[in-house]
């Protein structure tokens, strides 16, 4: 597939949310999305702490396509401080797929970062989000890179 394209969109509705203690935070952001009719989101930043978390980065080494094993996994119990939350929403196949990156500071002080497979809000997240309007942007899962890479749904191309 491995299409560069460029797309231009307008930036809707923005979001400021307070997701609460215990919530586990894909679920919460995603349901913020369903809730508010939202199919295409920008994560602009948050705030406040998470534990239980899981990373993933790329192992030394990695070639395309990446496959599960290019994958070095990462847990943190936390609590951790959010120094950076970023990412989107958009659908693959019909349904929403959120992609989160953070960067996360321990108790240590040592920051610790990836792709952020899942975490539970320690104590409270404030999170900014963004919709994306007019787009036409699809994941679609990419022979060459081995991910679920964003592509111009094919239905736009036809018009509809």
């Amino acid at each position: 597939m491995s299409q560069a394209f460029i797309e231009r969109v307008s930036l809707g509705n923005l979001y400021v949310a307070r997701i609460d203690a215990a919530e586990d935070l894909h679920g919460a952001i995603s349901r913020i999305a369903d809730l508010k009719s939202e199919r295409r989101m920008l994560i602009l930043s948050a705030v406040g702490a998470l534990c239980d978390v899981s990373l993933r980065n790329l192992a030394p080494g990695a070639e395309l396509p990446i496959e599960g094993s290019h994958w070095l996994p990462l847990t943190e119990p936390g609590p951790c401080e959010v120094v950076s939350l970023s990412g989107d929403l958009f659908p693959m196949s019909g349904e929403p797929v959120l992609h989160l990156h953070a960067s996360l500071g321990t108790s240590s002080g040592v920051v610790v970062g990836g792709h952020l497979d899942s975490a539970t809000v320690f104590s409270s997240v404030e999170i900014f989000m963004v919709a994306i309007d007019g787009s036409w942007t699809v994941r679609k899962p990419d022979t060459q890179t081995g991910l679920a890479e964003l592509t111009i749904a094919t239905e736009s191309r036809h018009g509809h």
